[in-house]
């Protein structure tokens, strides 16, 4: 089944493992112009390798640093002139019980 993707250019964000490494790879697959962008870059280097992909398309990425971002931004721009789409499926999780209302924890999520 094809998605309809095939030269979009999407950014996935949350790209190192998981759901995100695993989008990637469909991505890939059915033709998409991809950029990575994750805290842990070794894990978006080995990605890049496996799927015989352009290591200039893999950007450090912490969602927490706005400045981050705008790389992970520009890059795409610089390589595709433009964006399609960009998948954000990072995110941080704060481990805590919730008797202990760590509220502020919990609103970090979502920023």
């Amino acid at each position: 089944m094809s998605l309809g993707i095939a030269n979009k250019v999407i950014v996935v964000v949350g790209a190192s493992s998981g759901l995100g490494e695993e989008l990637a790879r469909h991505l890939v697959k059915d033709g998409a112009k991809l950029v990575f962008g994750a805290r842990r870059i070794d894990r978006l280097q080995s990605l890049a390798e496996e799927l015989n992909f352009d290591k200039e398309a893999v950007v450090a990425t912490d969602i927490t640093k706005p400045e981050q971002l705008q790389a992970l931004v520009d890059r795409a721009i610089a390589l595709y002139n433009r964006i399609d789409v960009i998948v954000n499926n990072a995110g941080i999780m704060p481990q805590s019980l919730l008797e202990d209302c760590h509220i502020d924890e919990w609103n970090e999520i979502s920023t």
